[in-house]
């Protein structure tokens, strides 16, 4: 197949609606979607172009300015509480805990906000509709699914703690 423009003018919406998709799943689901987005954004020259304008913008935002710097207290926390967790190991029950360094690399998650926000800046209106479209239609798939599966375990059986 090959790769013409207009093909690769198409990757954000389809990166978006991959990744609006995933959100009504689990957060492994939503990950997936979330890197599909990214590779879909870094396929097209037009959005990587577009980025030095996107950020020069929000430099000049207030509330993005304030939200980023946010962000960036939070990181510092998260990284400072991990570093004392690592000198001086909490203990639970006579049980060191293990640091959780793993955690470290959900703080992604911080900065994601701004890539969402540069994907639907680069949006033409006429197709924020195809991503809402498929959103709309996950959310209904997933609801006729939800029913059978909360009522008889489909497609496995699970207990349902609340219903005992």
């Amino acid at each position: 197949m090959a790769w013409d423009t207009n093909t690769r003018n198409k990757l954000p919406w389809i990166g978006l609606s991959i990744y609006g998709a995933s959100t009504l799943t689990s957060m492994a689901g939503m990950s997936i979607g979330a890197a599909c987005l990214v590779l879909c954004l870094l396929l097209t020259p037009r959005y990587l172009n577009s980025f030095r304008a996107y950020r020069q913008d929000l430099a000049k935002d207030l509330a993005a300015r304030l939200f980023f710097r946010a962000t960036l207290l939070l990181l510092a926390t998260i990284l400072l509480s991990l570093a004392a967790a690592a000198v001086i190991p909490p203990v639970h029950n006579n049980t060191p805990i293990l640091p959780a360094w793993r955690s470290l690399a959900k703080t992604w998650y911080l900065l994601w906000p701004f890539v969402l926000a540069w994907a639907w800046s680069q949006t033409p209106a006429e197709k924020v509709h195809v991503v809402l479209r498929s959103w709309w239609w996950t959310f209904f798939l997933v609801s006729l699914l939800a029913i059978p599966q909360f009522f008889w375990g489909w497609p496995r059986r699970q207990g349902n703690p609340d219903l005992l």
